[in-house]
Parts: C-alpha cells; structure tokens; sequence
C-alpha cells in the first residue's frame, strides 16, 4: 500500500506515496498520500461499510472526487471553484499579518484538558438535506467518516496538535420551512437565516451540548447536490455556525 497511481479522464496520471494507512477492521480502511515534491498529503480514500470515498489533487491543480458502492457503480468528477493548495492548511500570501495578529496581548493561553487528551471533540450537527446527500455515497456513517479522514488530514498538514472526533446528529429544524419533498434547500428560499436563528436558541441542540460536552459545535444545513441521485461527494459548501461550546483548549 505505498504507492497508487490514479487515472484521470484526460489521460494524465496522478502518483501518490503512502503517507498514513489505517487498517479499522472487518474492510474499513483509511489511505492517504503525498504526491512526490508536494510536501503535503493531498490524496485522500475511505473505505467504510463497503462504500469507497475519495478526494484527490496535485498542488496548483483541480480537485477530483470518487465514490463507489459495493458493486462497484460511482461516479467521478473533478470540483469546481478555485485551484490551488486545498488541503495545506496555510495562512496563504497574507501569512506574516495573520501571524503577527495571532501574537498581539489578547492571544489566549493555551491549556490541555484531561478530559480529552488530545482529541478535538466536534459535535456534528446535520439536517436531513445533509442525510439525503450522503445516502448516494452509503449513508451518514460513511459521510461522517470521510468527513473525520479529510480534517484530521488537513490537521496533519497543518501540524495541528490534535485529533478530530465527530460525534454526528441529525437535527432538523421545527419551525423554520424545512426542504420540500424533492429535497429542495433552504439557501435558494431564503430561509437560512431562520435556520440557523432556530440552531442557536435549540433546547434539542443545547441538550446535546450538555450530554456531549463537545469542545465545538458544527451546523451543516445543507450540501450542494443533496437533492440529486447523482451528485458525487464534492467537499461541503459550508452554511455552518462553529463556537466554542466550552472552554477548553488543546495544547
């Protein structure tokens, strides 16, 4: 498992070595690579219940996506939307202000919890727009972990310190308009605004909060393509409210 080659529809060939493997048992697995000279890890596969995920890019070039089931049908494409570094983690050109913002008096300090060592606990909240996309791709339990493969990915690239750990629940707003039975989103109603008002004043999600204690809170609203039997597994477009539910901090 140290080296793949990926065919790509234009004939070109993408070659990765083998940056981390993680052999979870009865078939699921975690792959990842580097492409020579990259410095980073940029490719990425999951296999989970039978279901294969992957994303995957040289640095400068497009994103691709694969996902396939059991019997082998899926789909491939390639994301659109801007080229580059899409899973270094770096502040880009802009880097020596954001750095020198980050030294200013008001930096926090940071402390290790001995509740978590070392683990980012992140309540993954989703709706049933969200559950409706990840059914082409085998289910929330795969979407979740490929979701959970790719962060820890980009934390590894970005020497960050920790590990994440999703804990998923789906959550579905009660009374702002929810998506119509083709699965039409919120964001193309206007209704986003209610939606996440509804999410931060939640009894549901701050009793989640209490039994959790998650170090933070993501709303995923919804996925570009949950309403479409096609849609492969492009990275979420995130309509997302993130805070810190606690205040611990990782070292």
């Amino acid at each position: 498992m140290g080296y793949l080659e990926l065919p790509l529809a234009n004939g070109a060939v993408i070659a990765a070595e083998n940056a981390v493997f993680e052999d979870r048992g009865n078939g699921n697995l975690m792959w990842t690579g580097e492409v020579p000279g990259a410095g980073y890890e940029s490719v990425l596969f999951t296999v989970q219940d039978g279901h294969l995920v992957g994303w995957f890019g040289v640095p400068g070039g497009p994103k691709h996506t694969v996902h396939a089931g059991p019997d082998g049908r899926g789909s491939f494409s390639i994301e659109t939307g801007p080229v580059g570094d899409w899973c270094r983690a770096e502040a880009g050109p802009r880097g020596d202000e954001v750095r020198g913002a980050a030294a200013t008096a008001h930096r926090l300090e940071p402390a290790v919890s001995g509740s978590n060592g070392g683990s980012l606990d992140i309540l993954l909240v989703y709706s049933e727009g969200t559950a409706r996309w990840w059914r082409d791709m085998g289910g929330p339990a795969v979407g979740v972990q490929q979701l959970a493969d790719y962060l820890n990915m980009v934390f590894r690239n970005g020497a960050v310190p920790a590990t994440a750990n999703l804990i998923p629940v789906e959550w579905t707003p009660e009374r702002s308009p929810r998506p119509d039975t083709n699965g039409g989103h919120y964001l193309w109603n206007g209704f986003a605004e209610k939606w996440h008002q509804e999410f931060e004043f939640s009894p549901t999600v701050e009793a989640l909060k209490r039994r959790h204690k998650p170090d933070l809170v993501h709303f995923i609203a919804s996925l570009p393509g949950a309403s479409s039997s096609t849609a492969g597994p492009r990275r979420p477009r995130w309509r997302a409210t993130i805070r810190r539910s606690t205040r611990r901090w990782i070292n």
